[in-house]
């Protein structure tokens, strides 16, 4: 459960672009190569570099006492000397007191860690204190010796590398050369599935794809060729389909023009009134099977403002006996939709509320992150939930009878959710929230 959540959490913080990812992958084995890199060379190189140092500064220390030893305490002399050669300040005071004072060189012995043990094995422990200022600039060395108090002071640079710094500065922002090196490169090959991404979405929506050319590594070219080759093919078999539906629908039409005619002249006026419904619900049936196989057909995408198109389409339920109840979120801007898709659809779905409505039909529209969500609900008895799915099948109906009077051909639902299918969006049946009766959500990206 702990490793979960920790994957969870650590998902959450990934970059969700390909970009970002393809980026996080270089810089991540990046950093961890310069952290081996500078762990090895602090251990090594900057640990050997810096005990030299500072047994160096320690002997330069042993030096001043030999000299004041062997010069019989000629200080001009002896600071003259470690002034020219060593650029170290050298005081002796005889007969002074040795204080030792304590905590006053951590940064010595957080950064150069060989001092305290340089300095204990050539003075012995508690003869020796070391001071740094507070701009750690400046250092200040006090030896007991001889009874007397010997006092180096010297600038910290005599601790200090600049080599270290050198090769640190270079292994960051060689690393961030390279990362910058490396960034248009990654781009190019990212922008190429970016535009295969945005054509398949589009063509998915039922939008025209217009200048997408596959581009990048030979694998996301050969994937674009196969979309292109696809897109073709699917484009080409719907055509098809179009024009044969265009023929059958002419074919069905003619004998039942002829029919109706040769009905006109029958002078039984109950069996002509019979034969007239009759022929009028063959024409509604071939009509709404034709619009099922047809789907949005071959409209194109427009801008269309969401609030005009609902309203236009809930101002042709006004001659009905039901209550309409509406309540539109404005939005900022227009979606890009196939209007009389769209209107097809709605259509559909606001029929069946008012067929089934007892009296109030609610509907509304709101924004929901990068989506448009329109709810229809009606205050009737509802669908059961176990046959829901089932309503989106062609020619499910909920009224037993086949009679289309009272339930339609079965096809109002599943035309609804080809068109919102075919705008990248999803259509369900939920239960009331107003009306306690059947709610249809429908969903549409933005």
């Amino acid at each position: 459960m702990k490793m979960n959540f920790i994957g969870h959490m650590f998902k959450r913080f990934l970059p969700k672009g390909l970009m970002g990812r393809t980026m996080l992958s270089l810089i991540i084995p990046m950093i961890m190569l310069q952290t081996i890199v500078g762990y090895v060379f602090y251990d090594r190189h900057w640990d050997t570099v810096s005990k030299r140092l500072v047994n160096y500064y320690v002997n330069s220390i042993k030096s001043a006492e030999y000299f004041i030893d062997f010069e019989d305490r000629n200080q001009e002399w002896i600071k003259s000397y470690f002034k020219e050669i060593e650029d170290m300040d050298v005081s002796y005071f005889p007969n002074t007191e040795f204080v030792k004072k304590e905590n006053l060189y951590p940064y010595l012995i957080r950064n150069y860690p060989n001092a305290e043990e340089a300095f204990r094995q050539e003075f012995g422990d508690g003869n020796y204190n070391i001071i740094a200022n507070e701009e750690m600039k400046h250092l200040r060395t006090e030896v007991n010796f001889n009874g007397g108090l010997l006092v180096v002071e010297s600038s910290l640079k005599k601790l200090f590398t600049s080599s270290t710094a050198v090769v640190f500065l270079w292994i960051i922002f060689g690393g961030i050369f390279a990362v910058l090196i490396a960034y248009p490169f990654i781009r190019g090959q990212v922008r190429s599935i970016e535009d295969l991404a945005q054509a398949t979405e589009d063509f998915g929506k039922g939008k025209e794809v217009v200048g997408f050319v596959p581009s990048g590594a030979s694998q996301i070219r050969r994937t674009g060729n196969a979309f292109l080759q696809m897109q073709s093919r699917i484009t080409r078999v719907f055509n098809n389909r179009m024009k044969m539906l265009f023929a059958i629908s002419h074919d069905l039409r003619t004998p039942l023009t002829r029919m109706l005619l040769e009905v006109q002249k029958t002078k039984d006026l109950d069996l002509k009134e019979n034969l007239n419904e009759e022929i009028e619900d063959m024409k509604r049936m071939i009509d709404e099977y034709l619009e099922y196989a047809k789907g949005e057909g071959g409209e194109t995408t427009k801008k269309v403002d969401v609030e005009d198109l609902l309203g236009n389409v809930v101002d042709r339920f006004n001659s009905f006996d039901k209550k309409f109840v509406c309540k539109f979120a404005h939005l900022d801007k227009k979606v890009d939709l196939k209007p009389e898709a769209m209107k097809r659809c709605l259509n559909n779905v606001i029929m069946n509320a008012v067929r089934y409505a007892d009296t109030t039909v609610l509907v509304k529209m709101r924004k929901e992150r990068d989506n448009i969500v329109v709810n229809i609900e009606d205050d009737g008895c509802g669908i059961p939930e176990d046959k829901r799915d089932e309503m989106f099948k062609p020619f499910a109906r909920i009224e037993t009878s086949r009679n289309t009077k009272t339930g339609g051909v079965g096809l109002g639902l599943a035309i609804a959710k080809e068109i919102v299918l075919a705008h990248g969006g999803d259509i369900y049946l939920k239960d009331g929230h107003s009306l306690k009766g059947l709610r249809v959500k429908i969903v549409l990206p933005i």
